[in-house]
């Protein structure tokens, strides 16, 4: 049976959706069928050849070609055709004429040097000269070499069946990442020509069109376009192995039009993969020939939630805050029975058994709105002491906690301390709050680096009904802070390292429906999770830039009913996660995005159902797995829940 029919016969089943889409290879050297929808979040089953077809291990070669080229490849333009398309072509808008010939230029002679002889030919491309057996043809391949080989493959377990794969599009000298190597990657090279980057910033868009490697993009970068000119990537297949250099067969196909990235772009499809398999993807041309593949990957499942009930003497729980001290997980929360604040370590690093808990403040009604921190080497917990209407700090007398010093009031100007957020700020603890009798924001940051003693607090926004939900980070070296004003999601930033001085708040989310903000840095770049009162949905939003001065549109975690109450945002294993409360199931849920930048989600999970769990959650990361705190509201009890 030949290759052809072969891949006629591979399935592929879309879990996602209730169809199926079969690859084929079509006559006139066209591809076959692709998959729709694959990125963000296609889902296939990984099968195995059809039963009585031998595996695909691999395409044969073509007389003259690599092995790895494939089968039946298109003729494109010959450089006749590719000459006089340069020399037609217009200079951009904005670019300098004279720069834009001298590129014109340069690209004309390096593409004329490297056909005038067959000798000049190299394993870039199969690019084939005037006076060859292809007849004139310039030949188009799929990208191989070291330099287009997928070298950040990612496998994240979604927790619901599927997985997530994540990569960056390689294909060297398409500048414009419309697939294929051509006369349009110029334009880039003018429209940045000068521009320097981190060299180290390889998925930047300066990287991307900087083909020479030299840090700049430059003159230089129009070699890799002369090199590998007619190098096409469509798009990449998916391939799995019951060994790493056992046989690879086909599970699914990803369009390039799916991908993105203001940067080098990414992809990020999810599918249903099994555990133990390798995984790799290779580059394909629109004649389904095969580039170079990635080193493959082994499928890892992460495991499962496993809960464990802390503390379950009398009603305890709400108010909960998750860290890890001294690696351990540990957790601040309020005793409602006695008014008091407490604190349980666990006795491992992954949180399977826990120490007795210790109550740290018990003087009148203490301990709403915690937050605990490592401060200095030991764990400290801001709080609001209710009965006397005051913002209090504490920290441990040792670094596990099983000691603690004498609680210090912080601020005592009235009715203050709720939605407290710790963070250490320039080497000392800092607090952000809400004040009820002004209804403004507060920021205090302490003037040591245990807390013994404190600063003047700081008003950071007083316009009108602000400051509820706080959520304090240190934002490019800056303390930052995300709340609520008068239900609209907000975001100020600091202009000084220490925090005395604060610019204009920025409105991250216009429409009057935020709720629950918290706050992190997402791929370098600040992000916010908020409850979208309005509709019920929880809600994520990224900046564009490092410092937050502009937002991105938000995203829509999750919207299946009353979602997102008690959210609470971290970073695991690379990409933005939430633990959050849904209302109208009474469940603790957990959200993982497909991509560091949390341009997409994955299903979320159910972690804790069958009764009311999930109000007062925290998430953290422990032995980089997700972690949450939270309460059961069915047993009164302060509950941990960890993946693996």
């Amino acid at each position: 049976m030949s290759i052809r029919s072969i891949l006629r016969w591979i399935a592929l089943t879309i879990t996602s959706c209730t169809f199926a889409v079969v690859l084929s290879t079509c006559g006139g050297g066209k591809k076959g069928s692709v998959v729709q929808g694959l990125s963000p979040g296609f889902s296939v089953e990984s099968k195995t050849s059809p039963e009585g077809l031998p595996a695909v291990e691999g395409l044969p070669a073509v007389e003259g070609l690599p092995a790895e080229a494939g089968l039946d490849y298109p003729e494109s333009d010959s450089l006749d055709d590719a000459l006089a398309e340069l020399a037609a072509y217009p200079c951009p808008e904005g670019v300098d004429s004279a720069l834009w010939a001298e590129l014109k230029d340069a690209l004309t002679s390096q593409l004329e040097s490297r056909f005038s002889n067959r000798d000049s030919l190299s394993a870039h491309s199969r690019l084939e000269s005037r006076d060859s057996r292809f007849g004139g043809k310039i030949v188009s391949t799929p990208p191989t070499g070291d330099e287009n080989r997928v070298t950040d493959l990612a496998i994240t377990d979604n927790g619901d069946g599927t997985y997530t794969l994540s990569w960056h599009y390689r294909n060297l000298g398409d500048y414009d990442q419309n697939g294929e190597v051509g006369i349009a990657d110029i334009t880039p090279i003018a429209m940045h020509y000068g521009e320097s980057y981190d060299i180290a910033d390889v998925n930047c868009l300066l990287a991307v069109i900087d083909g020479s490697g030299n840090g700049v993009v430059d003159i230089a970068d129009i070699t890799p376009i002369a090199m590998c000119y007619g190098v096409e990537c469509a798009g990449y297949a998916v391939e799995s192995s019951e060994t790493t250099e056992g046989i690879y067969n086909e599970l699914g196909y990803t369009d390039l039009e799916f991908v993105a990235g203001d940067g080098r772009k990414r992809f990020s499809p999810a599918m249903s993969l099994t555990v133990g398999n390798w995984i790799r993807v290779v580059p394909i041309d629109s004649a389904q020939g095969h580039g170079v593949p990635s080193d493959p990957v082994e499928v890892q499942s992460l495991g499962s939630w496993h809960i464990t009930t802390v503390d379950s003497v009398g009603n305890v729980g709400w108010y909960s805050s998750i860290a890890v001290i001294d690696n351990s997980p540990a957790i601040s929360y309020y005793d409602i029975d006695n008014g008091d604040l407490k604190y349980v370590r666990a006795n491992d690093d992954m949180g399977s058994s826990w120490e007795s808990p210790v109550t740290v403040d018990y003087a009148g009604n203490v301990g709403r709105f915690t937050c605990l921190k490592t401060v200095n080497g030991r764990p400290a917990i801001s709080y609001r002491d209710r009965g006397n209407q005051i913002l209090k700090y504490v920290r441990a007398g040792n670094s596990t906690g099983s000691t603690w010093e004498t609680p210090i009031v912080v601020d005592n100007s009235g009715n203050v301390g709720q939605y407290t957020h710790l963070a250490v700020v320039n080497g000392n603890p800092a607090i952000s709050y809400y004040s009820q009798i002004e209804y403004d924001l507060r920021y205090v940051r302490a003037n040591d680096a245990d807390g013994t003693t404190w600063g003047a607090p700081v008003t950071v926004d007083s316009d009108g009904l602000v400051g509820a939900w706080t959520c304090l980070a240190v934002i490019s070296g800056f303390p930052a802070i995300s709340y609520i004003d008068g239900g609209y999601t907000t975001y100020a930033r600091a202009v000084d390292a220490d925090g005395y001085n604060w610019g204009s708040s920025v409105t991250v989310y216009g429409d009057a429906q935020g709720h629950a903000t918290s706050l992190a840095i997402v791929n370098g770049f600040p992000a916010i999770s908020s409850y979208d009162s309005t509709n019920d949905d929880l809600l994520y939003i990224r900046a564009d830039d490092a410092e937050g001065s502009n937002w991105g549109t938000p995203v829509v975690v999750d919207s299946v009913g009353s979602v997102g109450k008690y959210a609470s945002l971290k970073v695991v294993n690379g990409n933005p996660a939430i633990s959050y409360w849904d209302e109208a199931n009474l469940d603790l849920k957990f959200a993982w995005a497909a991509d560091p930048n949390g341009d997409s989600w994955n299903t979320p999970q159910t972690v804790d159902a069958d009764g009311s769990f999930g109000t007062h959650s925290s998430l953290s990361v422990v032995l980089d797995s997700p972690a949450i705190s939270y309460y059961d509201n069915t047993n009164d009890d302060l509950k941990y829940a960890i993946y693996y």
